[in-house]
Formats: structure tokens, sequence, C-alpha cells
């Protein structure tokens, strides 16, 4: 089923301004709207106890512990503030272990990353065809490295270190994480203007 909202708010909750709002007016202004405006949303979101209303709270596992036990935001997710409207909230997975002890979850949805076809689909669309065939049947025999792929980030981090060891795989994965970070540091000293050649390794 389709779902409409006349009002979404993406909320992060490392925001110190966001985690210490005592009422829906706080959480509304950090949109910068005007007093007037931030007013009328707020009012109508108090009249209709937040229906049609969805709020994203982005980062459990950055919202301050001293908020945790007491706060606007986490009596929104528990219930007790805007009984009607509909929450999302994200976390990092080794802190969403006390967001589920709250037991006002209603769903929880754990996002994994690739599945293994997906991983051989991205090299394949950042590789030329030879490259990346030779990468694939590399992969199904260094399942170190396979496995590491399923976070979407981690396989394009592959993809790179692979293109700057000169289509070869480093053989351990120290290697890997350091090439890897010296293309980092390079890449960040260009855009400071400094010269990358002065580091050669991390060594």
């Amino acid at each position: 089923n389709k779902c409409s909202f006349d009002f979404v708010f993406v909320i992060s909750l490392r925001d110190d301004e966001a985690s210490s709002a005592v009422n829906i007016y706080e959480l509304v202004s950090l949109f910068h709207g005007s007093k007037r405006m931030c007013e009328a949303v707020s009012d109508r979101i108090i009249e209709t106890d937040g229906k049609d209303m969805l709020l994203i709270f982005d980062g459990w596992d950055e919202f301050k512990r001293r908020d945790q036990n007491r706060s606007f935001i986490l009596d929104i997710i528990q219930g007790r503030q805007l009984h009607k409207c509909n929450v999302l909230v994200t976390s990092r997975t080794y802190a969403s272990t006390k967001l589920l002890q709250l037991h006002s979850v209603n769903r929880h949805v754990e996002v994994l990353g690739f599945e293994k076809e997906k991983i051989f689909s991205c090299i394949r669309n950042e590789l030329t065809e030879e490259n990346a065939k030779q990468l694939v049947n590399e992969l199904k025999i260094r399942e170190d490295v396979l496995s590491l792929c399923y976070i979407p980030f981690v396989c394009s981090m592959l993809v790179k270190v692979y293109q700057l060891s000169g289509f070869t795989l480093p053989n351990t994965l120290t290697k890997f994480y350091k090439k890897y970070v010296l293309y980092a540091v390079k890449r960040s000293m260009k855009k400071q203007e400094l010269d990358p050649d002065t580091i050669e390794s991390l060594e």
C-alpha cells in the first residue's frame, strides 16, 4: 500500500539542537523556516496529534545517552507524544539493541548490503569487461576479500584498489586497506593543494 504524508522531517540525532528539543516547534524550527511558518506547522501537527506526518530520526547510535534517558524525541519514539505520527529510526547495528528494548518498535529492518551477484554487477559497471571478469574470478577464490564486499562502500574501495594495484589484488587484507588509505590521504592532500608525492607509503 502506498503512503502519503503532509509533513516529512529528517532529523539528525547527532545535532545537539535536535537532541535537546523539548517540543515540536523546536524540531520544526531546525528547518530554518520563518517563525510564523514554524508556528503554523507546529500548531497543525499538535492539532492532528501527528497524523499524516513522518519523522525520520537518523543516527540513534549518535543520540547522546543523557538525552536517551528522557527527552521529547524519546517520547515521540515511544508514543508518549504525537501518538498518530509515523516514526522511522536509523541506527548502526551495534546500537540497535537498546532501541529494540524500548518495546515501541513494530518493525525492525536490517540492511545487510549487496548480494553476491550485485557485487559482481557493480564491478562490471566500473571496469572494462576483461578487467571485471578477471577480478570476479579472483574473488571466487579470495573469500576473505569477497566477504567484505557485501558492504557497498567497501566494494567501491575494492575496485579502486584493484585499479591502483595494476589490476591485481593485494595478497593480504592489511595491504588492501593500506593501499586505499594511502590513496585517500593523497587525494585529501591534493584537495588542500599540498604535494601528494611527498608520501610514498604508510610505513
